[in-house]
């Protein structure tokens, strides 16, 4: 009887602890892009220390499991095959917090920004321990990394727990009949992303025709021009990476949705009275946005993936109006496009063709190959390329670079080969972990789409610095936590078949 009151209690811990995760988890997903992406002092912060308490809310979590014996129902457990990638999971990321640790402790220097310039305060240190040459620098990176890392578990962790009308479903045995069925957390999830990437691709077209000088109206950027800014973001560029990894999850949920209301498999939904056609104007007002905005980047991403999408997911399309829909969606979405930005976009992608340089970005390659061959190990430190590339000017004269503008670079410059073949293989394990043991087989080609998004996240990466940006940084964070879930084998087949009989 003890046992089973214990059980009985930490059940109720176990879900108080879990919904104040889950409103935190859709808090960040929805705050992330509005204070000018994180870049700010105290949006930076809201991140960071959201990110921290989700961590701890985790560990009393497993903590509580642990004590009273109650576990909670997921979609899947793990065996021991399974489980493999998810400790690799944990053993990197843990190798990289160490990593960057370590070099705080043995950091080589301090750097004061002041009015003549920036001074290096040099520091005794263990030349082959890893160290940092920006000490300020490195433990806000470290406190970042530190808090996005909780969050990857945070919301792999929320993501895998059924719902209470799911576990209800389990019991009265109506699971066996939802085969593809989105899961509902998914479900919250992805409306949330979608809704929340719209909202700001609407408010960065309308910003951009008003003309405003300012970040939504009333945030002065230094150094920022409306036609540099888009939406919530300081840098077009970094809006359009935002959005070109979230697009394609709404194309998968608008799927699943469709499939779900047509197939009947929760319950009988008269015509029209489903809400995941929304989805489809969101997806054209991303995509929409992605074009106003003007990145020639985003624009190369975004027509890669349209055709990507439209291929991986003609298979769940048996019927040929999801097919007429999507199609609809992509060509509105392009012809205004055309018709709002077409000069613009004409004249930056004719200037592009005649700038050997690359707007620059050339010059900034050069300086950060040759950091990158003086740290070649460990590295210069995290995110110590701002303070320390300055002393590679040929001259005063010359452009202070805030970013390489190519983030695999930069972590070669900043983590040394070690930390780079460290997030290379975590970049590996999530679809391991997913392949092995996800639990979550959702219709729609969620696997497909999410690969879609990510995969155009660290397309964007070659050619820009997505990662540097705080909310791009843990929108990714997010997505790797639901790759990690996501079978690769899912009902996709079948419920295209009940759906087309």
């Amino acid at each position: 009887m003890a046992g089973r009151g214990l059980n009985s209690q930490g059940r109720r811990w176990h879900r108080q602890l879990d919904n104040v995760s889950g409103a935190l988890l859709l808090f960040l997903v929805v705050f992330a892009p509005w204070g000018a992406g994180g870049t700010l002092f105290w949006s930076s912060w809201v991140l960071i220390s959201t990110g921290w308490a989700l961590g701890l809310l985790w560990v009393a979590k497993w903590v509580v499991c642990r004590w009273t014996g109650f576990q909670p129902v997921v979609w899947r457990r793990d065996g021991s095959v399974a489980r493999w990638p998810v400790w690799g999971l944990g053993v990197l990321t843990s190798l990289v917090l160490i990593q960057v640790a370590v070099s705080l402790w043995n950091a080589r220097a301090e750097v004061n920004w002041g009015t003549q310039g920036l001074e290096f305060l040099y520091r005794d240190s263990i030349s082959w321990l890893p160290t940092t040459y920006d000490l300020a620098a490195t433990r806000k990176a470290f406190f970042r990394y530190l808090a996005f890392a909780a969050l990857f578990w945070a919301m792999r962790d929320w993501l895998r727990i059924k719902s209470r009308s799911e576990r209800h479903r389990d019991e009265d045995g109506r699971a066996a009949e939802d085969v593809g069925r989105i899961p509902d957390r998914l479900r919250w999830l992805g409306w949330t992303l979608s809704v929340n990437a719209a909202l700001m691709a609407m408010v960065g077209i309308l910003h951009r025709f008003d003309g405003d000088r300012e970040l939504l109206w009333m945030l002065p950027i230094r150094g920022a021009a409306n036609p540099t800014m888009f939406g919530s973001f300081p840098y077009r560029g970094n809006a359009a990476q935002y959005l070109n990894l979230i697009w394609p999850l709404t194309v998968a949920l608008w799927l699943g949705l469709r499939m779900e209301t047509l197939g009947d498999l929760s319950r009988t939904v008269r015509k029209g009275g489903s809400a995941h056609p929304l989805l489809l104007l969101c997806v054209g007002l991303m995509l929409l946005g992605v074009f106003v905005a003007g990145s020639r980047g985003g624009i190369a991403v975004a027509l890669v993936q349209v055709v990507l999408i439209s291929v991986l997911l003609a298979r769940s399309m048996r019927d040929w109006k999801p097919r007429a829909a999507l199609a609809g969606a992509f060509v509105v979405a392009l012809g205004l496009a055309w018709v709002f930005a077409g000069r613009q976009l004409s004249q930056r992608f004719e200037k592009s063709l005649v700038d050997e340089t690359l707007g620059g970005r050339t010059t900034i390659y050069a300086v950060a190959r040759r950091m990158a061959a003086d740290f070649p190990v460990w590295g210069s430190g995290a995110e110590t390329f701002l303070s320390l590339n300055g002393l590679y000017r040929e001259n005063d004269g010359k452009e202070w670079y805030g970013y390489v503008h190519d983030d695999w670079l930069e972590t070669r410059v900043t983590l040394g080969w070690v930390g780079f073949l460290i997030v290379l293989s975590l970049l590996i394990l999530v679809p391991v972990s997913g392949r092995t043991s996800g639990g979550m087989q959702p219709g729609g080609g969620f696997v497909a789409a999410v690969g879609v998004g990510m995969l155009g996240m660290l397309g964007h990466a070659w050619g820009d610095f997505p990662f540097q940006i705080p909310s791009v940084h843990l929108t990714f964070m997010i997505f790797a936590a639901l790759a990690c879930l996501l079978g690769w084998s899912g009902g996709t087949q079948e419920e295209g078949s009940r759906n087309s009989a």
